[in-house]
């Protein structure tokens, strides 16, 4: 509620919990979609059980563009607000051209700590053909981050120092 002139005012958070912006690239008028799935469980390869949001980020444009994608932290749509999350190092992927092995479907923290709950992230390019921060068309890009984990490796994309 937000409070005016003595009266109570509902309000409504209208900021998406999550979304793709096209950074540069692509054809004229492309657009990309990004689209979240919260699995809790063991994943193949794994030894205990975690809660991972699952992104599959997507475009329009049949020529590469780079993508960032925005979770809005605080959306109802995740419970509550990660305090850590990391890139899960479990799901390997395969595009239909370029075969990942858990290790190169990584993203980077685009946006300051001082910007949480809104967290930015980008793909990151590795260099020859897992070029991750690119996607076209007919090549979608899926990485999975792992929530409140403190193991090495789970806490790099909120921590270290944003907690």
């Amino acid at each position: 509620m937000f409070v005016k002139g003595g009266w109570d005012l509902p309000t409504t958070d209208t900021t998406p919990a999550i979304w793709c912006t096209v950074v540069s690239g692509g054809v004229a008028g492309a657009t990309c979609t990004a689209t979240v799935t919260i699995f809790t469980g063991i994943k193949s390869g794994g030894t205990s059980s975690a809660t991972y949001y699952d992104v599959v980020v997507t475009t329009t444009s049949t020529s590469n563009v780079l993508w960032e994608v925005g979770f809005n932290l605080d959306h109802a749509y995740y419970g509550s607000r990660a305090t850590s999350l990391g890139n899960s190092t479990l799901d390997g992927y395969n595009d239909g051209a370029t075969a990942w092995n858990g290790t190169t479907n990584d993203v980077t923290r685009q946006s300051a700590c001082t910007a949480i709950p809104v967290l930015l992230v980008r793909g990151d390019d590795t260099g020859g053909t897992n070029n991750f921060k690119n996607v076209v068309n007919n090549r979608v890009r899926q990485f999975s981050l792992v929530v409140n984990r403190t193991e090495a490796g789970y806490f790099d994309v909120i921590n270290p120092g944003c907690a």
